[in-house]
């Protein structure tokens, strides 16, 4: 049964009234993105939790996790509204569904992701372009790590890899969805640039542009898969894994946080993006219902 509404003064369906320009809704993303990650953060910050949070506890920890859950829960309702209120689509064409092959998919991209962060900074760190740090294991305790991991895994899932990849793979593009090759252009880029207010360790202005070639890479190679595999949950693996693969290297002793280590992982993470590109059928509109 179609779900499409038909005016009664105009006799048309929802689809088939004119939309925005598509400038305007690829934008939409930024707004979007921000609601869903600042009304937690601003609830918090004006009640007791926001002390909570500042403390180096389990609690804190827990408060943490629950934060980043919000985030992906709001990011997902966003996207809900953009899909039904400005693109007057379905919410599957996001690519926002679980099917058989969906596990798989997130999983390999997440290996895949990993693997190149923790083989492109080691092999940096061997040749001498990246600082190696003592990582002081006995003064942490099990505790203590398994903390970190377990909030760093959160971070990586459910406050950026699901959230910033139902927006900007599986909005974004599936609203330039007859123009694959345009879709690519504009989510990897747009998503590049958005980072330029991210903290990584910049210590001037130039740096903060020299940092946008890690998240450009990477975003890139998550297009191509989201586009090549019809799916969204690769180039949410990629996000993920790109953080799962930061939190590896920082508890190997790695500091990555070093214009080389963004430009080497940029390069290697963009090249991986274009070894993929090689059979996607650009004829067909963007599709991540797979």
């Amino acid at each position: 049964m179609s779900t499409q509404q038909v005016s009664p003064h105009t006799g048309r369906t929802s689809a088939d009234r004119p939309r925005l320009p598509w400038p305007l809704r690829v934008l939409l993303c930024l707004p979007a993105l921000l609601i869903a990650l600042y009304v937690p953060m601003i609830g918090i910050s004006v009640t007791p939790l926001g002390a909570m949070m500042a403390e180096n506890t389990t609690r804190a920890a827990l408060i943490n996790i629950a934060m980043c859950a919000i985030v992906c829960i709001l990011a997902v309702l966003v996207t809900m509204a953009l899909m039904r209120l400005v693109d007057r689509r379905p919410m599957r064409e996001t690519g926002w569904r679980w099917t058989r092959s969906s596990g798989w998919l997130l999983g390999a991209g997440v290996g895949l992701a990993a693997l190149i962060v923790v083989s492109t900074t080691q092999l940096l760190a061997a040749l001498g372009h990246l600082e190696r740090v003592e990582v002081p294991w006995a003064e942490l305790g099990v505790a203590a790590v398994a903390v970190t991991i377990a909030t760093r895994l959160a971070q990586a899932f459910l406050l950026q890899g699901i959230p910033e990849e139902l927006l900007f793979r599986g909005y974004l593009m599936q609203t330039l969805r007859e123009r694959p090759r345009l879709a690519l252009v504009v989510s990897t880029v747009f998503f590049g640039v958005i980072h330029v207010v991210s903290t990584g360790g910049q210590a001037n202005l130039a740096e903060r542009f020299v940092y946008l070639a890690t998240p450009t890479g990477f975003g890139f190679l998550a297009g191509v898969l989201a586009l090549r595999l019809r799916s969204l949950w690769p180039a949410v693996g990629i996000h993920a894994g790109f953080h799962v693969g930061n939190l590896i290297t920082t508890l190997t002793g790695v500091n990555t946080s070093d214009p080389t280590a963004w430009v080497g992982l940029g390069l290697v993470f963009a090249a991986a993006g274009l070894v993929a590109l090689r059979g996607i059928d650009w004829s067909r509109p963007v599709s991540l219902e797979r």
